[in-house]
C-alpha cells in the first residue's frame, strides 16, 4: 500500500511453492508485479535488489509503505504486515475497507519498525489492537 491508501497485489499465493515459477517467489513476482510499473517508480523509493523479501518489507515500511503477505499455512490462515509507523489518512481509509479481510485471518503479526533491527515492542498481533493504536476505526463500513 502506498502513502495514497493505493494496493497493489502481487504474486500468487500457494502452499506448495515451485521455486521455479516466478509467480510464487516473493522477489520475483515483486519484480514481475510491481517494480516494472510506472505508478511504483514514481514513488521514487530505495529499492536494493540484493536485500530478501523481509528486508525490503522493512525498509518500504520504513519509508512509508505497507506491505502485507499472506502466510496462511496447513489450515491456517495467517498474514504478516510490515507497516509505516507514521500512516497518512488515506492509508488508514485503506485499512477501514481492509477490515473485513484483516480480521478474518487466525493468526496475526504487525511489524511497525522504527530502524531495520526489529524487537518484540515492533510487533503487534492483533488487528483490533493495530487499528486502535492508529485510531482506525472499523465500525464505519458495518
Amino acid at each position: 500500500m502506498d502513502m495514497d491508501g493505493n494496493v497493489t497485489y502481487f504474486g500468487e499465493w500457494t502452499e506448495q511453492i515451485d521455486k521455479h515459477n516466478r509467480r510464487q517467489v516473493h522477489d520475483y513476482s515483486f519484480e514481475d508485479d510491481v517494480l516494472s510499473k510506472d505508478t511504483f517508480r514514481r514513488l521514487n523509493l530505495k529499492y536494493d535488489r540484493e536485500m530478501g523479501f523481509f528486508g525490503k518489507a522493512i525498509a518500504f515500511a520504513l519509508q512509508g509503505m505497507v506491505v502485507m503477505q499472506n502466510r496462511t499455512s496447513q489450515g491456517i490462515s495467517s498474514f504478516i504486515m510490515y507497516a509505516s509507523e507514521q500512516l497518512t489518512e488515506k492509508q488508514k481509509d485503506k485499512f477501514v475497507e481492509l477490515y473485513p479481510l484483516l480480521s478474518s485471518f487466525a493468526e496475526v503479526n504487525v511489524v511497525i519498525p522504527k530502524s531495520v533491527c526489529i524487537t518484540d515492542e515492533d510487533t503487534i498481533d492483533s488487528v483490533d489492537d493495530y487499528y486502535e493504536m492508529y485510531g482506525i476505526f472499523p465500525s464505519k463500513v458495518r
